[in-house]
């Protein structure tokens, strides 16, 4: 009966990586989401929405690497838990 939503369900990925801080987080548990294009940007935390928010093209152009988190951050994130 509901094959559709299976199906949407299982094309959805089950970890994503908020572009500002690099933190992997499950979709469902981002807070906040934006699109760019026709990607679906995922953001970890308040912090995080807010510097993505004053620039956007400053987040989606790469991923973000370790040196990112370390720079922007002065620390890098470890498993679970919000970030900044």
């Amino acid at each position: 009966m509901f094959e559709w939503l299976r199906k949407r369900r299982a094309e959805e990925p089950t970890s994503v990586v908020d572009p500002v801080c690099g933190m992997s987080i499950a979709p469902a548990r981002a807070a906040a989401t934006r699109t760019v294009g026709t990607r679906t940007v995922y953001l970890c935390s308040p912090a995080c929405t807010d510097k993505f928010d004053r620039d956007p093209s400053a987040f989606t152009a790469t991923a973000p690497s370790s040196s990112h988190q370390e720079e922007k951050h002065g620390h890098r994130h470890g498993g679970g838990g919000g970030c900044c």
